[in-house]
């Protein structure tokens, strides 16, 4: 091999050298840009979270009328004996979201003349049992049950609760909402049992019966002569799937349900996962 020839081959290694250490170089820094990304968006989210906690766990403010908020600040614990899992962030948006609603209200002196508007934020796990207990606590004074008359202004009790989210929650505490004379607003729960029974609940989605109905007519639009209702294993998932059968039998079963199948954990809700379940 001459002279040239070891140039030539000394070129290619060193370019090869070059091509390796910069798709490592590549290769790590997007590995470095995705823990910056995860670690700026956890870091926010940790401070976003202690600040709600400072913020509920703060002395309340002199005001007229207090509203209580009930909100699944954490998912409930998977392993036996924990207190809360993981944070839930879409409970602790609605949470927020009430705190900034109130502020924008307490600022806009047209809309509330001469109210202030106060409130008491309580944060539990998606658990009944908590969730029953913190709203006997909003809705009573001290502790102790107040009389129905006892309502003038500046009353440690609330006058009216913001949540919870789940429909087998809003069902427990509905009781104690009637009881004490205290309305109670839902903007995610859908079940049509709470119609008739709850009269002091109200709630700003439309409940699970026109949600059926509409896919019952899409159902009819394309014809369609079978069909598999597939739902999430809890109160919001039995209410739209057993809707759905009820509502296919009022309409003389113009088309038949094949499989109805509940599925336990929201992860399975993959396309692979439901054309399994599907009879072959």
């Amino acid at each position: 091999m001459d002279k040239s020839d070891n140039t030539c081959f000394y070129n290619v290694a060193a370019a090869a050298s070059y091509t390796k250490s910069q798709h490592h170089y590549n290769k790590a820094r997007s590995i470095i840009l995705k823990m910056s990304l995860i670690y700026r968006t956890s870091h926010y989210i940790v401070v976003i979270y202690f600040w709600l906690i400072a913020a509920v766990q703060a002395s309340n403010r002199e005001g007229d009328l207090i509203l209580g908020g009930l909100f699944p600040v954490n998912f409930q614990a998977t392993a036996s004996g924990g207190q809360c899992g993981e944070l839930n962030t879409k409970g602790l948006g609605r949470a927020l979201s009430m705190i900034f609603a109130i502020e924008k209200l307490n600022n806009n002196s047209n809309i509330l003349p001469n109210i202030t508007l106060r409130y008491d934020i309580r944060m539990y796990c998606e658990n009944v049992t908590e969730a029953t207990q913190m709203t006997y606590d909003l809705v009573t004074e001290d502790g102790c049950c107040r009389n129905m008359a006892q309502r003038e202004m500046g009353n440690k009790s609330i006058v009216a609760l913001i949540g919870p989210e789940e429909s087998t929650t809003v069902l427990a505490i509905g009781g104690f909402l009637q009881i004490f004379n205290v309305s109670g607003i839902s903007g995610t729960t859908t079940i049509p049992e709470l119609s008739p029974t709850v009269k002091h609940l109200y709630r700003t989605v439309p409940p699970d019966t026109f949600r059926v109905k509409a896919m019952v007519d899409i159902i009819e639009h394309f014809n369609w002569t079978y069909v598999a209702a597939v739902g999430i294993y809890n109160s919001y998932g039995k209410s739209g799937v057993w809707g759905l059968v009820k509502e296919a039998g009022e309409r003389n079963n113009s088309f038949r349900i094949a499989m109805t199948e509940f599925i336990t954990d929201e992860t399975q809700f993959s396309v692979r996962a439901l054309m399994n379940l599907l009879p072959s």
